[in-house]
């Protein structure tokens, strides 16, 4: 695990989409970051957790080297 300074997580305590991939978030606490992926077949929703596919707007961030956009 990599628990790295993120400016997208400045002064946050909370999950948010990971700029890359659509499976994956970032956990942040205060300015740091460590990212994680969402369970097989789940995306991450800007809702702040994960989803099925179906409900979640990637904004063309990638899944498995796919872009899905709904």
């Amino acid at each position: 695990m990599v628990v790295e300074p993120n400016p997208l997580c400045e002064g946050k305590r909370t999950q948010v989409p990971s700029p890359s991939f659509c499976n994956n978030f970032l956990n942040c606490w205060d300015g740091w970051a460590v990212e994680q992926e969402c369970p097989i077949g789940l995306l991450f929703s800007n809702k702040g957790y994960c989803d099925y596919a179906d409900t979640v707007n990637c904004h063309n961030r990638k899944v498995n080297g796919e872009v899905f956009v709904f």
